[in-house]
């Protein structure tokens, strides 16, 4: 889920809308979102992964090569990240806020979830991950835009790092109930 949650699209466009805020942009044209998705490192390597995947595209040894050194530490690298962000620290001004932005966040998921599992005509293992995905912690590129787009970092850091706790409280009790 951690890497879902961090996808290509997370990547690009939450930094897209907040770039868009801060500039009080009110109109969104084909060229400025293409602008921005060419720009982006993340999303280019993506979609040349997929477009190679869908063409059955080999993709050569000495590229894979030190993808496959690397590969393994993964998981413990992004781990380490988010242990290393992990801060509970929040200003008594900034609680407010802080609930607002999980509210959103949870308020949101929970229809989507409900949609997921009742609705769609997936099997049972599909619709379980979708729900999953929607009770998914808030990204680490958040706390990273937010840095950059010169907002309040240690806000956005308390954030992840509590949604981390509360997502996986819910995801063990979603898995136990409908697993």
């Amino acid at each position: 889920m951690f890497d879902i949650g961090n996808s290509s699209t997370t990547a690009v466009f939450s930094y897209m809308v907040a770039s868009m805020i801060l500039e009080g942009r009110v109109k969104v044209t084909p060229r400025y979102v293409i602008h921005q998705l060419t720009h982006s490192f993340v999303f280019m390597v993506y979609m040349a992964v997929t477009v190679a995947a869908l063409f059955r595209i080999p993709i050569p040894s000495f590229l894979l090569a030190p993808a496959e050194l690397i590969a393994p530490a993964n998981v413990f690298l992004a781990m380490l990240s988010v242990g290393i962000g992990m801060e509970i620290r929040i200003k008594r001004s900034e609680v407010t806020l802080l609930l607002k932005c999980l509210g959103v966040r949870y308020v949101m998921a929970a229809p989507l979830a409900l949609l997921s599992w009742f609705v769609l005509p997936f099997d049972e293992y599909v619709r379980l991950a979708l729900v999953l995905l929607a009770f998914s912690p808030a990204t680490l590129f958040g706390a990273l835009y937010t840095a950059s787009l010169g907002g309040n970092y240690p806000l956005a850091n308390t954030v992840i790092s509590v949604s981390i706790m509360i997502s996986t409280a819910i995801m063990t009790v979603l898995i136990m109930l409908l697993g």
